[in-house]
């Protein structure tokens, strides 16, 4: 009977949050485009960012929130689900821009809405646009104080928890705008909603899930040279923690 029941809320569950995209990112849309300014995207991504995790019934356990800047910086985490980005978006409220695989932006509605809240487009195998792209957020990060947000392995990882060689690029990005670099991993996030998989696993009602904020490795004084040292710096801060799970 429970798992007749943990299939019902599953589909439930997908079913409420594909009309939440529909209706929330259309009123994003629209919000963003008259009011500008950094309030709104927090607000609405934060907002339903809690409202997924409700509705799926992960209970957050919260770890490392004093590790988090009061300036700007480059957060980075493990990528593992499509529930990561809730998570994330929930407790890291202050200004921050994630980023995003370019196909996303042409999904109707969701697209319009990811580039309403300033998600900064990734063009993967297009390493000129990605460039550009991030030449574009670092001036929002001098400019309004906004904080970056990317996956370090650049994908979802389908062997999780081991985690994948990191890419250069979010490294890059903060040599160039001489923020530090904030780890975060990410534990029992793919249980809910495993890669490939449009809904979640039959199982217990409410599913835990863990999110700790690792001390910030700071950039200054790097240089472009430096990209690998960082990468291998912010590998090894996180696999002692992924080696935990």
């Amino acid at each position: 009977m429970i798992y007749l029941l943990s299939a019902l809320r599953s589909i439930i569950a997908g079913i409420i949050i594909l009309l939440s995209i529909i209706i929330w990112g259309s009123i994003t849309i629209i919000v963003c485009a008259i009011f500008r300014g950094n309030f709104f995207p927090t607000f609405f991504t934060t907002s339903w960012s809690k409202f997924v995790l409700w509705v799926t019934g992960m209970k957050l356990n919260l770890s490392g929130l004093e590790n988090v800047p009061n300036s700007s910086c480059l957060y980075t985490f493990n990528h593992t689900s499509l529930f990561d980005i809730p998570v994330l978006n929930a407790y890291l409220t202050n200004d921050m821009r994630f980023g995003a695989k370019s196909s996303l932006f042409n999904i109707p509605i969701f697209g319009h809405a990811l580039k309403a809240v300033g998600t900064i487009r990734i063009f993967r195998g297009d390493r000129d646009k990605v460039i550009k792209e991030y030449s574009k957020s670092l001036v929002k990060v001098k400019n309004y104080g906004v904080s970056v947000i990317l996956a370090a392995e650049g994908k979802r990882n389908e062997t999780p928890p081991q985690l994948l060689p990191f890419k250069s690029g979010p490294f890059i990005l903060a040599i160039q705008g001489q923020i530090p670099v904030v780890p975060i991993v990410l534990d029992g996030v793919y249980k809910a909603l495993p890669r490939k998989k449009l809904f979640m696993p039959f199982g217990p009602w409410s599913r835990p899930v863990g999110m700790k904020i690792l001390k910030p490795i700071p950039t200054k004084g790097y240089e472009f040279s430096d990209r690998h040292k960082l990468k291998q710096e912010v590998f090894e801060a996180m696999n002692i923690e992924v080696s935990k799970q």
